[in-house]
């Protein structure tokens, strides 16, 4: 190996690995607030559509955040999730919208109306 491929290695390393060790699961709650149930469209589920301050579902999703780094809607896009009516039932899907999602504190978050890719 010769001197240039070392440095580039060596610098490869020390701007990968502190990048890697920097990331953490996080593990967030969500309630979703509305009522309407839930309704799709064959490919899409739409959760609690219409606005109402009743509880109408929960979900947690565990994801990786960079330290430092602040939660914001556009994280969850395209995460997979469970999604916990108050009526019994369950949903799967990957996120796809959270309307008026709002941070409570840093592992509990909410939104009114949740659509999912099924």
């Amino acid at each position: 190996m010769n001197k240039l491929t070392r440095i580039i290695l060596m610098v490869t390393i020390i701007c990968i690995i502190p990048t890697m060790l920097s990331s953490k699961p996080i593990t967030i709650h969500l309630t979703i607030y509305g009522k309407g149930g839930s309704t799709t469209n064959g490919t899409t589920l739409t959760v609690c559509p219409i606005t109402d301050p009743s509880k109408c579902a929960e979900l947690t999703v565990t994801l990786e955040l960079k330290d430092g780094e602040s939660l914001n809607e556009q994280d969850l896009i395209g995460t997979p999730s469970n999604i916990y009516l108050n009526d019994g039932s369950i949903f799967t899907g990957s996120i796809l919208n959270i309307d008026n999602f709002a941070s409570v504190d840093e592992y509990n978050y909410i939104g009114n109306s949740i659509t999912v890719e099924l």
